[in-house]
């Protein structure tokens, strides 16, 4: 799927599933807003079918100050104005979203990893736009209208994915991840969510290598010294795992060979 997986695509299968999915009651596809793609010589149709599917939150329920829908894209902009913080997500460049400056500060602190590598990927925008292995932001919030066409964010999460949408828990992960899809690896991505012991996860698993999964780990020096000593004693209790010992190598070592079985007899 390498190069195919566009905004076209997501947009796609993300609406499909949201169909199958309810929520309180109410289909997921009523509430969750995927911007279209977004195309000049469409705007004016597509700002009016978006308008259409948002207008919902200009009439509560009776008891409810305000409606909630989701909305899910990739982060364009994300700056300070006098009162809050503007933010522009990708495919709506003519709708742009507020939140709250309490909210917003709070957010970039929650997410500091994952905003802070957002900034730095966007200062180099003259080169990240040719670089077809640059990161994705992901952003999805609950927003509601506070006035007639001004929506705000009650809260939102941040999500780091892989330039063909694989999602990550650290950026840096986007190495090995980008280095797996190039050599066409079989492998599994774990995430650890909230567990208190996502440390020990390993930072993918590759399943080509035989009878026997391979966990592939990473130790950086930046690591917290909690999440250190977990990954340390995860990586010991797998003596057949692969290591990536980023203060002594600046790329991956070799992966273990892929085992290609046999087809099945007939």
């Amino acid at each position: 799927m390498q190069g195919k997986r566009t905004w076209y695509v997501m947009h796609k299968h993300l609406y499909a599933v949201s169909h199958e999915v309810e929520t309180k009651g109410a289909r997921l596809a009523d509430i969750l807003l995927v911007p279209e793609p977004y195309s000049i010589e469409e705007a004016a149709a597509i700002s009016k079918r978006r308008a259409r599917f948002m207008s919902i939150l200009l009439t509560p329920a009776e008891g409810l100050q305000f409606n909630l829908m989701l909305v899910l894209s990739e982060l364009k902009e994300f700056s300070a104005t006098d009162i809050d913080y503007r933010i522009v997500l990708k495919h709506m460049p003519d709708c742009p979203l507020y939140m709250e400056r309490k909210a917003g500060d709070r957010f970039k602190r929650v997410f500091e990893g994952e905003y802070e590598a957002w900034a730095h990927q966007r200062s180099a925008q003259h080169v990240s736009n040719l670089d077809p292995w640059r990161l994705r932001f992901l952003f999805c919030g609950l927003i509601y209208a506070k006035r007639e066409g001004v929506y705000y964010i009650d809260t939102a999460t941040l999500v780091v994915l892989t330039s063909t949408w694989i999602p990550l828990d650290k950026p840096y992960e986007h190495l090995l991840i980008d280095e797996l899809v190039r050599q066409e690896r079989r492998f599994l991505k774990p995430l650890r969510f909230e567990s208190k012991h996502g440390a020990a996860f390993p930072n993918a698993v590759l399943l080509d290598t035989g009878d026997t999964e391979t966990p592939l780990d990473i130790l950086t020096p930046f690591m917290p010294d909690r999440d250190r000593s977990e990954k340390q004693l995860a990586i010991s209790r797998r003596p057949d795992g692969w290591v990536w010992r980023m203060d002594a190598e600046q790329e991956p070592p070799a992966f273990p060979a892929a085992v290609n079985r046999a087809p099945p007899p007939a």
